[in-house]
């Protein structure tokens, strides 16, 4: 495990962290997809939070390009959602592609 990286588990309905802090239900994923939005994210971005003794998630930063080496911690997260790293990579390409090729007819319009 790298050092100062939670791994997360599921066991029901509470995401249990590997310091023993508990998460009811959906809230750190709700909260790092809140804050994503509010800053624009796109693509792929880490949301890093700790858990309060209470349970309660809060942010310590969002990383919106972080390590994308097949051994980083975003590799982890990868399998967890039952992604491969190799996928995750061919469809990250489509999707800037997608947009290149959109942006490219908007300019044609104007």
């Amino acid at each position: 495990m790298e050092a100062g990286v939670a791994r997360l588990r599921s066991d029901a309905g509470k995401v249990r962290c590997d310091g023993g802090a508990e998460v009811e239900g959906e809230a750190g994923g709700a909260l790092a997809r809140q804050a994503f939005r509010l800053l624009g994210c796109r693509d792929y971005a880490r949301v890093d939070f700790r858990v309060k003794p209470t349970g309660r998630p809060y942010i310590l930063e969002v990383n919106p390009n972080p390590d994308f080496s097949p051994t980083a911690g975003l590799c982890g997260g990868l399998t967890s959602a039952g992604l491969t790293h190799a996928q995750f990579t061919v469809d990250l390409v489509k999707r800037a592609l997608a947009r290149g090729q959109r942006s490219m007819v908007g300019a044609a319009l104007r």
